[in-house]
Order: C-alpha cells, then structure tokens, then sequence
C-alpha cells in the first residue's frame, strides 16, 4: 500500500500550488517577482520524488479535482505542474517517463479541465471564485503548458491551442489597454523553424504584465512551426527512443539551443527499452540542479 506522502492527496496539490505561486492574491501583482518564480526547487524535488515513483508503477488516471473544493483552482495548477513539469527535475533515463508516460495523462487531463464546465482556462472561473484578472493569467501558462507540450495537439489540433492563445490575447490586450506587438507577425512566426531557438536563446525583453505575457505567447507561438514541419518534436527524439529523419538532423544541427540529444549510454538503455517494450524504473537518485 502505498504511503500518503507519495499520494496526490488534495493538501498536497494546494501546497505545491502556494509553493510555487508564494505571493498573496491580489488585484495588482508585482510582475518581476511573478516571471522570476523563485522557489526552493530543490526542496520541492525532494517532496515529490515518491509521489513521482508512485504514480510510474501503474497506469496513469488523473482524475479532474472536484469543482466544489474551495482550493479547485489551487488543486488545478498543483496537479498540472506535478505531471507536466517532470521535464524541469528529471535527468538520465528518467526523462522517458516525462514524454510517454506522465505527458500523455496530462494532456488528457488539461483537455478535460479546458473543455470543463469550470474551466480554468477562462478568466470567469477565476473572479467567480475571488481571484483577479492578474491572478489567473500569472497562472494559466502552467495549465497551457501541457497542451503546448503535446506533439499531437500541436500538430494535429492547432485550432485548440490558437483558440486559447487568441483568447488570452485579447483578454491581456483589454485589461492593459496595449496591443500585443506580436500579433501582426502571427502568420509569419506560425511558419519560422527557427524562433523558438532564437526566443529561448534571447530571453524576454520586457519584465511588465503585458509585454512578459505577449512574449510568451510568442514563445508558445513559436512551437507550431516545428510541429506542423516534423510532425513531432525532434529534441524529443532520443527521449523516447526515436530515430532522427535527416531533416530533423540538419534543423537540429541549426538550432543548437534546443539540443535534446542524451548521453550514448543512457541513449541505448531508453532504446533498448522500448524496443522490448519495458521500462526502466524512475530512479531520481540524483541531485537537483538548474
């Protein structure tokens, strides 16, 4: 039986929400400290690494939390970043994990929350709960990610991810009064194998509401190109055991931001895995480290 401190109980998900959001709600947020989310990561890997361990050694269900939990949007975001951002703690064989095993259930679950009577993905769920307009889209980035992160949705399935990106761009351009610069290029940036790197690679240029957000809608702009041309994420490749198509190889060689090859060793056992239709067990018997 597994133990409660490697259960997705509900106080854990809202601690891992107040954790990575430690600011109080409020009408107003202070931006920089919103883009710089600093947080003890160390810490929090060591809080969900049997969580983590739990959860591989089954099949992955994650049940949507109850909307009539007082903490339902705070449970929503713990949820979603426990899943979806195995990607910023995992190392070595582990990263498997991340892209065929955790992403798949996040993405049915972020589908779920969006398509919900709920959803978090719209400003009315969040004020009718008492939160702020800058509350909710501090936060919804993290719930999009998995969407963004999904080779099949953005390949496939663009229109779902456009949609939430139009919305929230005209939500930030009414609420701030300024236009997203971005927009006029929207067309183009669909088209440009090589933004991504180049956003990655720059950093964003302004540290205020609009202009942060407005870049990173770009950002997640910028992931449609690769998917539409590849039809996948070539960096994912190695991570899943996948063979390189030359033209994935010469964009890689390209863009060396995005690098995603993996040591030879750990290569061959993440490929002699899927071949055999095995997995290693998650082994997070290392150190965090930015």
């Amino acid at each position: 039986m597994a133990s409660e401190e490697s259960e997705l109980t509900p106080e854990l998900l809202t601690r891992v929400h107040n954790t990575i959001y430690p600011w109080p709600r409020a009408d107003k947020l202070d931006w920089k400290r919103v883009i710089n989310r600093e947080f003890d990561n160390a810490s929090l890997f060591k809080l969900l690494i049997p969580v983590w361990k739990n959860l591989s050694q089954k099949p992955l269900s994650l049940p949507m939390p109850p909307a009539d939990a007082p903490d339902y949007l705070e449970q929503c975001c713990g949820l979603i970043f426990i899943i979806d951002q195995t990607r910023t703690f995992f190392q070595d064989t582990d990263v498997r994990y991340t892209r065929a095993f955790f992403d798949p259930a996040c993405e049915k679950l972020a589908l779920e929350l969006l398509n919900s009577d709920h959803s978090p993905y719209r400003k009315e769920t969040w004020i009718s709960r008492g939160w702020s307009f800058e509350d909710f889209i501090a936060r919804v980035i993290t719930l999009w990610a998995p969407l963004i992160h999904s080779e099949n949705l953005m390949a496939n399935h663009w229109d779902t991810n456009k949609e939430i990106l139009l919305y929230l761009r005209q939500e930030i351009e009414a609420y701030t009064g300024e236009k997203d610069p971005h927009a006029a290029t929207q067309d183009e940036d669909e088209r440009d194998l090589n933004l991504f790197s180049a956003m990655v690679s720059s950093g964003p240029a302004a540290f205020d509401m609009a202009g942060y957000n407005f870049w990173m809608l770009r950002v997640l702009t910028s992931h449609r190109p690769i998917t539409h041309e590849f039809k996948r994420y070539p960096y994912v490749n190695d991570m899943v055991g996948r063979d390189f198509a030359p033209s994935e190889e010469e964009w890689m060689s390209k863009n060396k931001s995005l690098s995603g090859r993996l040591d030879e060793a750990v290569r061959e056992t993440i490929r002699k895995d899927v071949d055999t239709g095995t997995w290693s067990p998650l082994k997070l018997d290392y150190e965090y480290s930015d």
